[in-house]
Order: structure tokens, then C-alpha cells, then sequence
């Protein structure tokens, strides 16, 4: 029975490439992340018969965390030292990175430690900035930051790949369904075509131990769509 990533297919479906617009520097990390999630997503695909992760499949996942990290990092040095009157102070500038917090008042009171005053005087640019905090609901932002640090710091995150039996239909126009055993599409035409068609599949999703159970390699996509969205708005400001 053919073994399938549902995750490593929609990866083939929603991987963006291409110029944003951003200078030289920054199109370069994000292209190199997208290269990483490329490798990720084969280094999956090679050992779904054995539901292995490897090492190098661990490796991979915190290296695109940490590359995610530092883009966001990079950028905001670029917006601060822009905005803020404090640069060049060296002994400052070595504490600014991107903020991401659980507390609205954490994130004003590191945004004073930096001489960020932009909550009234550049309300804009403190909206944009509000928008991915975890305080704000953005807990994608908060496991970025956490498994950052813990890939780069203290150890590889684990992680847990499982297979189930179920049922999958790839249509004339490239559309795949798949579905667990016993369930399938709600509308009843869709159901039909997908029950006398579907071939009899392994679906294997691989878990994140300790982060709610996230796919890691949809996480990183995830991640990377954002960040190709919200940094050309935050250069903007830089």
C-alpha cells in the first residue's frame, strides 16, 4: 500500500518563489529558506516507508527556524536604526531584535530599552508591529521564537512520524483529496465520485512533540508565506 504526506503534497501546492521587491540581502535569506524547506520536504518523502526522521530531517527544521528568525531580526535592525534617535549606540544596538510577546506591556517596555518611541509619534509602524505578536494571538509567532532558541541553543526539537490507513483521489485538474478511513468529502456528488475512485492509501503526518502537535513542514510554510508578505511592509519603514 502506497504511503503518502499529505503535508509534502500541499507543500507542492502553495511553495512561493520570486522577487519581492526587497534589496539583494534580504531576497537572498529568503530564497536560502525556501531552499531548506525544499530539502525538508524530500528528506521527509525519502523515509515515509520506514517512518523515520532522520537527524539531517532535525537539522533541517531548526536551521529553517533560525533563518526565519534572523530575517525577521535583520529587518527590524534596519527599521531602528531608521527610526530610532539611539542609533548608532553600539551597546544598544546589540539588544535589538525583532520583538515577540506573550504581554502588551513587555513588548512596550522592550520597545522604550530600545528608543523605539513610535506609539505615538509612528502609529503605523507600532500597528504593524503589534500585528504578529503572540498577546495579539499570533502563536505561530511564539513557537517561531521558541523553537528558534531551542534549536540553536539547547537541543534539536523531536518529533513523531505516524501512519494511518485512508483513502486518496487525485482529480483530472491536479486537486487531491484525501481523506482517514471512514471519512470523507460532505457533499454527497463529491462523496460518490470519491468512494468508487479513491485508491487505498498509508497517510502519514509527522508531529512536533511539545508544539501542539504541528506539522513542522507546513509550520515552516506557513512561516515563510508570512514573512514573504509582512517583510516588504516593514523595510517599507526602514
Amino acid at each position: 500500500m502506497q504511503r503518502l504526506s499529505l503535508p509534502s503534497l500541499m507543500y507542492k501546492l502553495v511553495a512561493n518563489r520570486g522577487d519581492l521587491g526587497v534589496d539583494v540581502e534580504m531576497q537572498g535569506v529568503l530564497d536560502r529558506i525556501a531552499e531548506l524547506i525544499d530539502e525538508l520536504s524530500i528528506e521527509f518523502d525519502v523515509h515515509l516507508d520506514d517512518l523515520l526522521i532522520t537527524e539531517r530531517a532535525k537539522n533541517l527544521f531548526a536551521e529553517v527556524q533560525v533563518k526565519l528568525r534572523t530575517a525577521l531580526d535583520m529587518a527590524f535592525v534596519r527599521v531602528w536604526r531608521k527610526q530610532s534617535p539611539a542609533c548608532p549606540n553600539a551597546t544598544i544596538l546589540r539588544q535589538v531584535k525583532f520583538p515577540i510577546y506573550e504581554k502588551q506591556n513587555d513588548f512596550i517596555q522592550y520597545l522604550k530599552k530600545i528608543h523605539l518611541d513610535i506609539v505615538v509619534k509612528n502609529p503605523q509602524l507600532y500597528g504593524l508591529l503589534l500585528q504578529p505578536q503572540p498577546f495579539n494571538g499570533a502563536t505561530a509567532m511564539k513557537h517561531l521564537r521558541d523553537l528558534a532558541n531551542l534549536g540553536k541553543h539547547i537541543e534539536l526539537p523531536s518529533h513523531a512520524m505516524i501512519a494511518q490507513k485512508g483513502k486518496c483521489l487525485v482529480r483530472q485538474d491536479g486537486s487531491v483529496i484525501m481523506c482517514t478511513a471512514g471519512s470523507g468529502p460532505a457533499d454527497p456528488r463529491s462523496r460518490a465520485e470519491f468512494e468508487a475512485t479513491a485508491e487505498d492509501v498509508e497517510l502519514v503526518s509527522i508531529n512536533l512533540i511539545n508544539h501542539l502537535g504541528a506539522d513542522p513542514l507546513m509550520s515552516c510554510v506557513g512561516m515563510h508565506l508570512g514573512l514573504r508578505r509582512y517583510l516588504p511592509k516593514l523595510l517599507a519603514y526602514a
